[in-house]
């Protein structure tokens, strides 16, 4: 019989690997989403306050964008990276179902019902 103290160590760590595979994967898209985003901060057309801006710069990152707001500019959204890593996201899933797991899939499938049997072949 197994310690309940060993199940709820085994528990809790899967449980942890499993949320860092739903997390882990998440940083990396966000990070390409910013990469992808293409944003400038330009000053305003009339101006009535006393601007900080010289010059237009990147704003795509959130601390970017609020140093030009402060600054009495105009962040822009040009490319939103959003929609290109939605569509390399889709053609990564495509390209794995019809590379990977179709094929497995219908090979699995061919098997005979034998092939199924944990046992000695006989039915319990």
């Amino acid at each position: 019989m197994l310690k309940a103290s060993y199940l709820h160590f085994q528990l809790t760590s899967s449980i942890s690997v499993s949320n860092l595979g739903g997390t882990f994967p998440r940083f990396f898209i966000l990070k390409l989403v910013d990469y992808f985003t293409r944003a400038t901060c330009n000053a305003p057309s009339s101006s009535t306050t006393k601007l900080t801006l010289t010059t237009p710069f990147d704003c795509a990152l959130e601390a970017d964008k609020h140093r030009c707001i402060e600054g009495g500019g105009v962040c822009t959204v040009e490319q939103d990276g959003y929609y290109i890593v939605n569509i390399l996201c889709i053609v990564v899933g495509v390209v794995t179902f019809v590379g990977f797991i179709r094929p497995r899939a219908l090979a699995l499938q061919k098997l005979p019902l034998q092939a199924w049997r944990l046992g000695g072949g006989q039915a319990i």
